[in-house]
C-alpha cells in the first residue's frame, strides 16, 4: 500500500507550462532592465539625500532642505515598496521576516482564492446566460463557417476525427458489435415476410424498372465485350471431331445473337424478358410473405449469415477495407465525401447566420446548458484551479509568476519612489510655510 507522503508528493509535481526558451529570455531580460532602472531611482534618491545632509553642514541654502526633504521620502518610498514587491516572491535579503515570499507560502489559499473569485463572478448561471445571449454567438458562427476558407478548415479536420475515431476504437470490439447487433436485431425474427413486403412496396412504385433497366445495360456491355468467352465456352464443350472453323462459326453466331437479344432487351420496356422479371419479382414477394419453403429457406440463410464460424473472416475484411476506404476517403481533399463535407458546413454556417429562428433556438440551448453547467459544476470547473495550483511547486511558481509580471511590478517602485518624493516635498513645503520651519 502506498505511503500517504508518497501520494502528497506525487499530488504535488505537477510541471508548471513554460514559456517558450526564447519568449522566457527576452521575459527575464525585460525584469532584469526593469529592475535596474527602479533600483537607480532609489540610488539616485538616496545619493541626492546624502549630498543635501552634507552640504546643509556647510552652507545654510534654504532649497537644500526642499530636495533633501524631497530625497528623503523618495528613498524612503522606493525602499517601502521594493519590500512590498519582493516580499511577493521571496524573503527581502533572504531574512525570514513574518508575512514574506507570499507566493510562495500562501500558494494553495491563493489557489483557493482564485477558484472562489471564478466560481462566483464567472459561473454564475444568470451572469453565464447574460453574456452568451449578448454575444450573439450562432450568428458569429455561422458567418464565420459560411466563408469559403473556413469551412475549407472545418471540412478539413475531418480526417483527424475520423483517424481518432477509428483509432479508438479496437478491430475486435468492433467485429463483436457488429455480431451481438446483428443477432440481437435479427436472431429471433422471421425476416422474409418484412423483405417481402418492402419488395412489394418498391414493385408498386414501378421503382424496379430503374434496376432492370441498368441489369439490361450492363449484360448488353457485357456482351460486346463477351465474343472470346463464348468462343471458348464452344470450342471447351464442341466434340473432339469438330473443325476448327465450325465452332468460329458456331461460336461467331451465338456471339451475334447475344448482342441482338441484349440490346433488344436493353431498349425494349416491352420486352418479354423484362417482363418475365418483373412477375419473377412479383412472385418472390409473394413467396416471401406467404410461401412456408420459400421462408425457411431465407431462415436458413439468415442463420447461417449469423454463424461467427461461417462469417467472421468476412466481415473482419469488410469491416478493414470499409476503414481503409473511410480514411482514404476523408483524407483526400477532392474526395466525394470532403467535397460534401465542405458544401455542408458552408450551408449550415450561412443557415444559421441568415435564420433568425434557428439563432434564437441554439441560442436557447446553449443558454440552458450553459446555466445547467454553471449551477451544477461550478465547484468542480473551479476546483481544477485549486488543484492545479495546489500541486504546483511552489519555488518554481514564485519565479514563473515573477518572470510574468515582474516588469509591471517594478513600476510600483519607480511609482513609490517619485510619488514619495512629490508627497515629501509637498509636506516639506507646507510645514515651511506654514509653521515656518
Amino acid at each position: 500500500m502506498t505511503a500517504p507522503s508518497a501520494i502528497v508528493q506525487e499530488k504535488k509535481s505537477l510541471p508548471l507550462p513554460d514559456f517558450e526558451p526564447e519568449q522566457a529570455r527576452i521575459k527575464r531580460a525585460e525584469l532584469k532592465k526593469m529592475r535596474i532602472l527602479a533600483t537607480s531611482m532609489l540610488v539616485v534618491a538616496a545619493v541626492i539625500f546624502i549630498t543635501c545632509h552634507v552640504l546643509q553642514r556647510y552652507y545654510d541654502w534654504t532649497w537644500l532642505g526642499f530636495v533633501r526633504a524631497a530625497a528623503e521620502a523618495g528613498m524612503v518610498g522606493g525602499l517601502a515598496d521594493w519590500f512590498a514587491v519582493t516580499a511577493l516572491f521571496r524573503h527581502p535579503l533572504h531574512l525570514p521576516i513574518p508575512h514574506t515570499a507570499i507566493i510562495r507560502n500562501e500558494k494553495d489559499r491563493i489557489g483557493a482564492s482564485m477558484a472562489t473569485f471564478v466560481g462566483d463572478n464567472f459561473l454564475n448561471p444568470d451572469l453565464v446566460g447574460e453574456k452568451i445571449e449578448k454575444a450573439r454567438l450562432p450568428e458569429r458562427v455561422g458567418r464565420w463557417l459560411a466563408e469559403e476558407e473556413n469551412a475549407a478548415k472545418v471540412s478539413g479536420e475531418l480526417e483527424t476525427v475520423v483517424k481518432g475515431v477509428l483509432d479508438v476504437l479496437e478491430d475486435d470490439e468492433v467485429l463483436e458489435l457488429i455480431s451481438r447487433t446483428l443477432e440481437k436485431q435479427l436472431g429471433d425474427r422471421i425476416i422474409a415476410p418484412q423483405i417481402g413486403a418492402y419488395l412489394e412496396k418498391i414493385l408498386e412504385t414501378g421503382k424496379e424498372e430503374k434496376a432492370i433497366q441498368f441489369l439490361a445495360d450492363k449484360a448488353q456491355q457485357w456482351a460486346v465485350y463477351a465474343g472470346p468467352t463464348v468462343e471458348n465456352i464452344v470450342k471447351r464443350d464442341a466434340p473432339v471431331w469438330s473443325p476448327g472453323f465450325v465452332n468460329y462459326l458456331v461460336g461467331s453466331r451465338i456471339h451475334r445473337e447475344l448482342i441482338d437479344w441484349t440490346s433488344k432487351v436493353s431498349h425494349d420496356p416491352e420486352h418479354a424478358a423484362r417482363k418475365a422479371a418483373i412477375n419473377w419479382l412479383h412472385t418472390m414477394a409473394d413467396d416471401l410473405q406467404h410461401d412456408e419453403e420459400t421462408i425457411e429457406r431465407v431462415e436458413e440463410i439468415k442463420n447461417n449469415i449469423l454463424a461467427r464460424e461461417a462469417t467472421s473472416d468476412v466481415t473482419r475484411n469488410t469491416w478493414e477495407r470499409l476503414k481503409a476506404m473511410i480514411i482514404d476517403t476523408s483524407s483526400d481533399p477532392d474526395s466525394l465525401l470532403r467535397r460534401k463535407a465542405h458544401h455542408a458546413v458552408m450551408n449550415m454556417g450561412h443557415r444559421i447566420a441568415t435564420n433568425e429562428e434557428t439563432q434564437d433556438i441554439i441560442t436557447e440551448r446553449v443558454v440552458a446548458a450553459a446555466k445547467h453547467v454553471a449551477a451544477n459544476y461550478a465547484p468542480e470547473i473551479t476546483g481544477i484551479i485549486s488543484d492545479t495550483v495546489e500541486r504546483w511547486d511552489a519555488a518554481e511558481a514564485s519565479d514563473k509568476i515573477e518572470v510574468l509580471v515582474g516588469k509591471d511590478l517594478q513600476f510600483i517602485r519607480m511609482n513609490g519612489t517619485i510619488v514619495g518624493s512629490l508627497a515629501g516635498l509637498a509636506i516639506y513645503t507646507l510645514a515651511f510655510f506654514i509653521l515656518g520651519m
